[in-house]
């Protein structure tokens, strides 16, 4: 992505801080209790300082210009939600490899997927106003959001928490032969969107998704006993 070409009203600026730096910012508002938020040191770089930067190839990350004021989300659930612009983040868009990070990614990819309506866990309602902010200044209309909780207590999803049922408890559910049948029958709604593959009496997501439930080591050694055996769906 060239800023300069998809930017001309000024929605993004260039950053280049050092991790260190970054760090740095995290850890006096950790030691002061507020919130990590950029001090926006770089939005003051002038054309020609940027310029210089650019051209002794400096790396640099692209951030999220937030202007004063006010964005309203109107959440199915919970009606409208109002949140100032002070206390939402210059959000980093593209990261200094040159790969968007997910904020920029999830919303250009529900846009040209054509998505309508978005259901998340409560968690992601700091992050939306973000979302919304991108929409509009990439000229999208937004889908429709719903925020609530994932269950009862209302605690985030934990992936620690799911690969720990995954070995300990979905797992196990394969022991008995005669349990086969049923079990597929059981995972196969949450594992259609996906690419699964059925390995004598195992069960899988696609590769990403193996990797991140299970780990790293027992992923591979499923997929590597699974190549001659898999089958997509």
């Amino acid at each position: 992505m060239r800023i300069e070409d998809t930017d001309q009203e000024g929605h993004a600026y260039r950053c280049f801080c050092s991790q260190e730096r970054l760090k740095s910012l995290r850890d006096a508002a950790a030691r002061s209790g507020s919130g990590t938020m950029y001090d926006r040191a770089c939005l003051g770089l002038d054309a020609v300082q940027v310029a210089e930067k650019l051209a002794r190839n400096e790396p640099h990350t692209i951030r999220l210009k937030v202007s004063e004021g006010k964005t309203t989300l109107k959440d199915l659930v919970r009606g409208y939600v109002q949140f100032d612009h002070s206390v939402i983040d210059d959000q980093v868009l593209m990261k200094s490899d040159g790969f968007p990070t997910y904020h920029l990614a999830n919303v250009v990819d529900d846009h040209l997927m054509g998505i309508t309506h978005v259901i998340r866990g409560e968690e992601w309602l700091s992050s939306t106003p973000k979302h919304l902010l991108l929409y509009q200044f990439l000229g999208f209309e937004p889908p429709k959001f719903s925020m609530d909780h994932v269950n009862k207590s209302g605690s985030v999803v934990n992936v620690e928490r799911l690969r720990w049922i995954n070995s300990k408890h979905i797992r196990r559910l394969f022991d008995d032969p005669s349990n086969k049948a049923d079990v597929v029958a059981m995972l196969r709604p949450l594992l259609m969107p996906l690419r699964y593959h059925l390995t004598g009496m195992e069960v899988g997501a696609s590769i990403g998704d193996t990797f991140q439930l299970l780990g790293k080591d027992v992923a591979l050694g499923r997929l590597v006993g699974a190549t001659s055996t898999t089958t997509t769906a």
